[in-house]
């Protein structure tokens, strides 16, 4: 009997809490649903004003622009040039093909950037529209730092990248490379020098210029001459200094420190040769009198 009475007790206190956990839900559900279509009703209105607002602005925008181009408000009066010192402003505005009067809404940045580099001399360009009327050109040119026969006469900037010869004149001496008419077929403008030997020799200019001015201010010519080695002619006396096909850098060093011990009373012109072929040591043979 008492297991009896314990299984009701426990029975009806079950009932009456499975009744007390389904009624709540029916009453939250009720006043959700009371609370809920305000909220939606006030969504709807915000999503439909924001519509409007929208589509307000985009016509104002489409009917500025529309003004713009009937009064000629974002034509082009200037196309600015910068970072040029080899080629001309004119050159470049040629190669973007950009005429004062295009609308600045009409042209693409990107594409005039591309077709800029395409220009061997250009490394980078920047465009960019001023509003209301001016259009800007930024580039950074490549230098040249000495030229280059290959047959075909160039000039080769840091990098190894072959470049044309400009119009005008550069107002600079450069060096020149020689000993490469056979690869002038291969030499193509804006591209890297296709013979590893030419790129040699261009490190012997650039180590001469950055590190033994002296030095460098004496080259007139670096021929590129047999199985790997070159020989430098002088600017006075055209006196040829033959070099090794070791270190090429440290023969440098070897010939500058040559240079600074025979200044005070001799210069290269004053020899027929000068040989570094040899280990530690140089072979100069001064000229007759």
């Amino acid at each position: 009997m008492l297991l009896i009475s314990g299984t009701l007790f426990i029975f009806r206190i079950c009932n009456k809490w499975n009744k007390t956990v389904i009624n709540m839900p029916v009453e939250k559900e009720q006043n959700i649903n009371q609370t809920k279509r305000p909220n939606r009703l006030k969504t709807l209105i915000g999503w439909i004003s924001s519509l409007i607002l929208f589509a307000g602005f985009g016509y104002l925008v489409y009917l500025g622009i529309g003004w713009c181009e009937y009064t000629h408000f974002l034509d082009i009066e200037m196309i600015e040039v910068s970072g040029n010192s080899i080629l001309s402003g004119g050159d470049l505005r040629k190669i973007a093909g950009i005429k004062p009067g295009v609308s600045l809404l009409k042209i693409d940045p990107h594409q005039i950037q591309n077709r800029l580099e395409l220009e061997p001399y250009v490394d980078a360009a920047v465009v960019s529209r001023e509003f209301p009327d001016r259009l800007k050109i930024m580039i950074k040119e490549r230098i040249p730092v000495c030229y280059l026969n290959s047959g075909t006469l160039w000039l080769i900037d840091q990098n190894g990248i072959i470049l044309p010869l400009p119009k005008e004149r550069l107002k600079t001496n450069l060096p020149i490379i020689t000993g490469f008419e056979n690869d002038s077929a291969r030499c193509r403008p804006g591209l890297v020098a296709p013979n590893p030997e030419m790129l040699k020799a261009l490190n012997l200019v650039q180590t001469a210029a950055l590190k033994t001015s002296a030095l460098y201010a004496e080259i007139s010519e670096i021929y590129a001459w047999r199985n790997g080695e070159f020989i430098i002619y002088t600017v006075h006396g055209g006196t040829p200094i033959y070099l090794g096909r070791g270190d090429l850098t440290k023969q440098l060093y070897i010939l500058a420190m040559f240079q600074s011990i025979i200044k005070s009373k001799r210069d290269f012109a004053d020899y027929q040769y000068l040989d570094l072929r040899w280990e530690k040591q140089i072979i100069a043979r001064e000229r007759k009198s």
